[in-house]
Formats: structure tokens, C-alpha cells, sequence
């Protein structure tokens, strides 16, 4: 469904920094919404029962899509300075060396 929104639209929408946090085991919290950023405007899809949520993305929360250090960079923002510290050193253990 987002791979048709980029390519009807040519935005660029990446899942939000919660969903990113969850992918690499930075957190056990479940999102209980979808939602994601967007190079768009922000809007909301009901599709079916589901409703999904698109927020205007910063640039920085877009710029490197869907690449592992693009998750880890909006996965950081959403886990906060507080715990930025410990989730860097799981991410150095967790990314490839090349990102």
C-alpha cells in the first residue's frame, strides 16, 4: 500500500520513528496505530476497517528512507535523549559496519 502511494504520488513515506524503534528490537511496545511520514501533505486512508495515518515528515526524518541508519535515525528521535546513549551502542551491533 505505501509502495503505491510513493509511486502514484511520488512521495517519499517511510514508517513513523515508533514502528522503526520496534524493527531492530530498540523497544518491545507494540504501535498500536499505523502510522507514517510522508514528503507529502499529512492525511489520513481508511481502508477497510483500517485506518492509516500519514504525517508530514521532516526532511531529516526522510532523507535517508528506508535504509537501516534512516530507521535508526528516526527510531533515536522517537526513544528520546534519555535513552539515546544505550540504543547507540545496541545500533553499532545491529547495523552493518558500512551503515
Amino acid at each position: 500500500m505505501v509502495e503505491a502511494i510513493e509511486s502514484a504520488s511520488g512521495e517519499v513515506v517511510v514508517a513513523n520513528g515508533a514502528t522503526k524503534a520496534k524493527v531492530p528490537g530498540l523497544t518491545t511496545q507494540v504501535p498500536t496505530r499505523e502510522v507514517f511520514l510522508t514528503s507529502g501533505r499529512a492525511r489520513k486512508l481508511q481502508l477497510g476497517n483500517r485506518t492509516i495515518e500519514l504525517k508530514h515528515g521532516k526532511r531529516w526524518q526522510l532523507v535517508l528512507g528506508k535504509r537501516p541508519t534512516g530507521m535508526a535515525i528516526c527510531a533515536l528521535s522517537w526513544l528520546g535523549l534519555e535513552q539515546a546513549p544505550s540504543v547507540l551502542k545496541m545500533l553499532r551491533t545491529k547495523l552493518p559496519p558500512v551503515e
